[in-house]
């Protein structure tokens, strides 16, 4: 993770929590993560019901996650759902870990705005849509508060705006389905 102070920057996007206690950031959207595989790789493999049968797939790994090996879900009934994966790779990229999955190489586990053109375009499939995996914020941080440029304020608001209803959105359907589990 880049120093926003040492190297001099305005400001970051960044999914999910921030570890340094010297910024300030502003929620500017979510991202869901989506479970999904090949067509070709459900035909060959068969597709899981359950997160507990991830344990008998090939899972792409995202090098960097806090527990990469560990995916958690929540079931239908509220009940969270960790479940110990592993598989043939573990990579620091997103797009090649949905491109593994799109050649059919096995099951990934990628935000939203990684996955969804693939699923619009009907190369990767998703799985386990009972059983969706945890959301995270996406905030712009930045340095202070005080002193906010107006460019630091611009781009902030420009990403609260396009992020409120964002391109990669995956449907209607399993937007809804997410809707339902965050009540």
């Amino acid at each position: 993770m880049t120093d926003l102070v040492d190297e001099g920057f305005d400001a970051a996007v960044r999914i999910g929590g921030s570890a340094a206690s010297n910024l300030v950031g502003r929620r500017v959207g979510t991202s869901a993560l989506v479970c999904c595989a090949s067509p070709g790789y459900l035909a060959r493999h068969g597709e899981p019901r359950t997160p507990e049968e991830l344990a008998q797939h090939p899972c792409l790994l995202y090098q960097y996650a806090s527990q990469r090996d560990v995916w958690t879900f929540e079931g239908p009934d509220g009940q969270a759902h960790r479940v110990r994966v592993s598989g043939p790779v573990s990579a620091n990229g997103g797009s090649f870990l949905t491109a593994l999955a799109r050649e059919g190489a096995g099951i990934t586990c990628e935000p939203d705005f990684a996955v969804g053109p693939e699923v619009r375009a009907g190369t990767l499939v998703p799985i386990l849509r009972d059983y969706p995996p945890p959301s995270a914020p996406i905030h712009v941080m930045y340095p202070s508060r005080r002193h906010l440029s107006a460019k630091v304020r611009t781009f902030a608001q420009f990403l609260a705006e396009r992020f409120a209803v964002p391109e990669w959105a995956l449907g209607s359907a399993l937007l809804q389905a997410r809707a339902r589990k965050s009540r």
